[in-house]
């Protein structure tokens, strides 16, 4: 029997009633929430780029690695920053964003 192909997230919508925790970096306000939806369509765009991570895996904070956190970050960041692509994100954290972050 054929397997199904999945279906990919392109888009999400934000949704401005969603819990989020606001962080500030180089005076802009982000908003950063996980959804199960985000948590998919980070995982789509970032094995698009090449990139393979095991995303609930990665919500495991006792075992944060430095690989993980921009990973983490930029799925965090699509519910309310959908326009970010993961570049964007990565380059955000830093060793002075990255306490705020974490």
């Amino acid at each position: 029997m054929a397997r199904k192909k999945a279906k990919v997230i392109r888009a999400l919508e934000t949704d401005p009633m969603l819990p989020a925790v606001p962080i500030d970096i180089d005076g802009k306000v982000y908003r950063l929430s996980f959804t199960f939806k985000s948590l998919m369509a980070g995982k789509a765009k970032l094995k698009e780029a090449g990139i393979e991570i095991n995303l609930l895996h990665a919500l495991d904070f006792s075992a944060m690695d430095a690989d993980a956190l921009p990973v983490l970050f930029y799925v965090a960041l699509l519910p309310h920053h959908p326009e970010l692509g993961y570049e964007e994100a990565a380059t955000m954290v830093d060793m002075v964003t990255y306490g705020n972050i974490y």
